[in-house]
């Protein structure tokens, strides 16, 4: 379940939304995005499901002794 209309713009579709240029204030706003994924008709909160692979992802990268990423996706919450 999306907010933005992917036909208009199919970068909405991604996990972590898509930065688009606000032209009325010539700044890049953060839009898009999936709220909600349906599956079997089971509801999963997608931005629940990106911080678990972020975090699963992460900790297996230091596990294994790997820098972690150098730039964060925008969308994601960094602490």
């Amino acid at each position: 379940i999306v907010e933005e209309n992917p036909l208009a713009n199919l970068k909405t579709l991604y996990g972590t939304g898509h930065l688009r240029l606000n032209p009325e204030t010539n700044k890049q706003e953060l839009v898009g995005g999936v709220s909600f994924t349906i599956k079997d008709g089971i509801v999963y909160d997608a931005k629940k499901l990106l911080a678990e692979v972020t975090e699963m992802v992460a900790s297996e990268k230091a596990r294994l002794g790997l820098p972690g990423p150098t730039v964060p996706n925008p969308g994601t919450v960094q602490e």
